[in-house]
């Protein structure tokens, strides 16, 4: 069973689409990695395949009939569309192929991944293919409409491929049509390591960066590459939750240490990426995790997607860069109440009443997402609740699951009797701090980044579904 990124289909996806996301998942080997509509360099390839004897495949998917099709050429499509208009449209094998060497050139900038010496000098070091599935045509369609003059059928997928309730269905034809969508045999050379897994990754998707040695670049053979060393990236399964999409509140449960925050923190990138019009909310209990979260999302925000562009920035005269504007504010829930609302927590049972007779106008937020949960109280929560914007849900697509609420939340009951006295003693340090606490607090802060940054290896943890 192959690992999906995100591991269930958004409902926006199509019938095809979902169809060949659960094929994937069932059928191709439990060292494969699956890519749905990853954002690489601002372009969306339908799926990435990632495989130690695969390497990596583009995917372009079409939901295509045969009423779809008009006039087909080797570059361009004339197509109908779900109106019955005719429209043009580039062959589906070219825009995989785009992907695929948008990628390639991403990639080839890492002097890890590309072969260093030989004739093939600069080339990836692992193999790279394109293909395309059609969803809702079978090889007699094919046949039919003459589509190997457009596709090479080595790149091509069917109905029937993927279709796991037909009879002549065979998971193993299906990896070994996928083994051949390359233009150059498999050699054993070619094999992906872990580490090469993970420096692929690591490029790609800056949501999943932690942290890594970065030595200025070097010239080799008038090609300038980075060099990069020990590189510390979310695993899989922080990856799939911080991508996860969906249409209700999220809970993200684990053991301290199994990396909630930078999950949260990840999170809150991508939703700001995404949609840089959102106002987004970030809050916590406490204040050096406040500082610490700040910090990690500023440090992410700041860092380019393309590691080159941040290689040029290191090798320019200053080397500096002033802090970008973004739309994420991160504080205690006590700093937030009071800065947003001007009240005290003992303030919120008055307020509660005086919003839902509409008498208090609210700031409000599109997203808002919260750690160290367990230790906020069922009013703070309704408050919060409150303040999302109402409009989001309607405006923008169902499956952006912080619209609502998104709740980071470690596995202890609220209002027991033990967090119950920890956060009165913590409003007692908060309200009235010893200078040697201050000191403590601001050491604490420094050491508890030092240990997020140097972290290379964090535990699973598990999502469950809100009720």
């Amino acid at each position: 069973m192959a690992y999906m990124i995100p591991e269930t289909v958004p409902r926006t996806a199509t019938a095809g689409e979902r169809l060949l996301f659960h094929t994937l998942r069932e059928h191709l080997p439990d060292d494969y990695i699956v890519y749905y509509e990853p954002q690489i360099a601002g372009r969306r390839p339908d799926y990435v395949v990632i495989g130690p004897d695969l390497g990596m495949l583009v995917l372009e998917v079409k939901d295509y009939t045969e009423s779809t099709l008009y006039e087909l050429y080797p570059d361009e499509w004339r197509i109908y569309n779900t109106k019955g208009e005719l429209h043009t449209v580039s062959n589906p094998l070219h825009q995989a192929r785009t992907y695929a060497f948008n990628i390639v050139d991403k990639l080839k900038k890492d002097k890890s991944l590309i072969k260093v010496g030989g004739s093939h000098y600069g080339r990836l070091k692992f193999r790279f293919g394109f293909g395309v599935v059609f969803t809702r045509m079978r090889e007699t369609h094919i046949v039919k409409h003459q589509l190997h003059r457009v596709i090479d059928p080595q790149f091509l997928l069917t109905r029937d491929d993927i279709d796991t309730e037909n009879e002549s269905f065979d998971g193993t034809a299906l990896l070994e049509r996928m083994l051949g969508m390359f233009n150059f045999p498999f050699h054993a050379s070619q094999l992906l390591s872990a580490e090469d897994v993970k420096a692929i990754r690591y490029h790609l998707f800056p949501e999943v960066r932690i942290s890594a040695e970065f030595k200025l670049p070097s010239h080799y053979d008038d090609q300038l590459l980075l060099s990069l060393h020990n590189l510390q990236a979310m695993d899989l399964h922080q990856e799939a939750l911080a991508r996860q999409l969906g249409d209700k509140n999220r809970l993200i449960r684990g053991v301290a240490g199994s990396g909630k925050t930078l999950i949260l923190s990840a999170r809150a990138r991508l939703l700001s990426k995404e949609h840089p019009d959102w106002k987004i909310l970030v809050l916590c209990y406490g204040i050096p995790l406040s500082r610490v979260l700040k910090g990690m999302i500023q440090k992410m925000l700041e860092e380019p997607e393309d590691l080159f562009d941040f290689a040029d920035r290191c090798t320019g005269e200053n080397g500096n860069s002033a802090a970008k504007k973004h739309n994420i504010e991160t504080a205690t829930f006590h700093e937030w109440l009071w800065n947003a609302l001007r009240i005290r927590d003992d303030g919120i049972d008055t307020l509660l009443p005086k919003i839902d007779r509409g008498e208090t106008i609210l700031p409000k937020y599109d997203a808002i997402l919260i750690d160290e949960g367990q230790d906020f109280e069922p009013s703070w929560l309704e408050l919060l609740s409150k303040v999302l914007n109402p409009e989001t849900q309607s405006l923008l697509p169902q499956h952006v699951a912080d619209r609502r609420l998104c709740l980071g939340l470690l596995p202890h009951a609220f209002g027991s009797e033990g967090s119950r006295q920890g956060r009165q003693q913590h409003r007692r340090r908060r309200d009235h701090p010893a200078p040697e606490h201050q000191a403590q607090r601001r050491g604490a802060d420094h050491q508890a980044v030092r240990q997020l940054q140097r972290r290379s290896r964090l535990g699973r943890c598990r999502d469950p579904e809100a009720a």
